[in-house]
């Protein structure tokens, strides 16, 4: 896996805040052996309050704004509170869009952060969701890009399916 600089400069910025998260969607597709182009990050946060501090120090740092939210957006911008309630959240960062959600078809950080696999891009340690995580997304999303993604992902690593 190797996202553009953008992605990667992003991700940089999260770690070093040290925000909880899990990579899904596009850069979680890449890293089980499927690559393809992605627009954005997707992750799914942990909702715990100390990580939502460090996650909104983090988004302020990356100049964010919200430009999608399943939440009204509190009237004081992104706070760690509003992160904490939980949602499904895109932000346009200095660094590119960031998809944040706090569960993805019922999956959450906790759960997601055991089984995870851990990733190294350069000097960057990140989590992945499995395998087994990514195919249940990917399968509960129903999307043609997720279909594609099921295709391929099962294809490079079911070879006998």
């Amino acid at each position: 896996m190797s996202p553009p600089l953008s992605q990667r400069l992003l991700l940089s910025r999260l770690v070093g805040a040290e925000v909880d998260f899990v990579l899904v969607g596009g850069l979680a597709v890449a890293a089980h052996g499927f690559v393809r182009a992605t627009e954005d990050v997707d992750l799914v946060y942990s909702t715990q309050a100390a990580s939502c501090e460090r996650f909104s120090s983090a988004l302020a740092e990356l100049g964010a704004e919200v430009t999608f939210a399943d939440t009204p957006e509190p009237g004081a911008g992104i706070t760690a509170e509003w992160l904490a309630a939980g949602g499904h959240f895109r932000f346009s960062t200095e660094a590119g869009p960031l998809d944040a959600l706090s569960a993805i078809h019922g999956l959450r950080y906790e759960e997601l952060a055991s089984r995870a696999v851990g990733s190294s891009l350069g000097d960057l340690d990140l989590l992945i969701c499995s395998y087994e995580d990514l195919i249940a997304m990917k399968t509960a999303g129903g999307r043609d890009r997720d279909e594609i993604d099921l295709a391929e992902l099962r294809r490079i690593n079911d070879p006998g399916r």
